[in-house]
C-alpha cells in the first residue's frame, strides 16, 4: 500500500501502529520513496502525516489515569498477527508472539499485563499538553509532513488546544525525498 501511495497520491496518512519513527523510517517512508522512484514521479514523495495518538493530558495525575485504558487498548490492537513486524523493530518481537497466542485463545483480559511499562514507554510518545510538543518533536523532527493528534476532553479544549497546536506547528517537517 505504501509503494502504491508513493506512485500515486498527493498524502499518506499513516495508521498509529505504522507512526512509530522506526516504523516510519525503516518500512513507510523507504516505502513510499520506492512507489515515487519507479513512477518516475515530476513532484517529491507525498506528503506523509504520522498519526502517533500520544497520550497526553493536562497533568501527571491525568496522565497516569490514561495508562491502565491505553496499556489495554494497545494490548488488543497488537495481539494481530499482521502487527508482530512492529514488535521487532521496537526490540519486543516476543511479545508481539504472547500477545498473538494469547488472542488466539481468546484470553482478553490477559493481553495487557504483556505490554510492561518498559513496553508502553517506548511505543506511545506521552506527556502532559505543555511536554507533549517537545516529545513529539523528539518522535517526529524532519520524519514526516505533518502530524494528526486527538483533540483534547473538552473540558481541557480551551486551556490547552491553541498551544498545543502551535507549539507542535514549529515541529520540523520533512524537506526532501526519503531514500530507499
Amino acid at each position: 500500500m505504501c509503494v502504491l501511495a508513493g506512485e500515486l497520491s498527493d498524502g499518506f496518512v499513516c495508521h498509529p501502529t505504522n507512526s512509530h519513527p522506526l516504523v516510519l523510517t525503516s518500512r513507510t517512508l523507504p516505502s513510499i520513496a520506492e512507489g515515487a522512484w519507479g513512477a518516475l514521479r515530476a513532484t517529491p514523495t507525498p506528503a506523509v502525516v504520522a498519526n502517533p495518538q500520544p497520550k497526553m493530558a493536562a497533568n501527571r495525575d491525568a496522565l497516569n489515569a490514561l495508562r491502565e485504558p491505553r496499556r489495554s487498548e494497545l494490548a488488543f490492537l497488537y495481539s494481530t498477527p499482521a502487527y508482530r513486524r512492529q514488535w521487532e523493530y521496537f526490540g519486543f518481537g516476543e511479545v508481539g508472539e504472547a500477545l498473538s497466542e494469547i488472542a488466539r485463545r481468546c484470553e482478553w483480559s490477559d493481553l495487557p499485563k504483556h505490554l510492561t511499562d518498559e513496553v508502553m514507554n517506548r511505543v506511545v510518545p506521552q506527556g502532559t499538553y505543555e511536554e507533549i510538543p517537545t516529545v513529539l518533536t523528539q518522535w517526529y523532527s524532519g520524519l514526516c509532513t505533518g502530524l494528526s493528534l486527538p483533540v483534547p476532553p473538552d473540558d481541557e479544549h480551551d486551556d490547552h488546544l491553541t498551544e498545543l497546536v502551535e507549539r507542535c506547528k514549529a515541529i520540523p517537517t520533512l524537506r526532501e525525498p526519503v531514500p530507499f
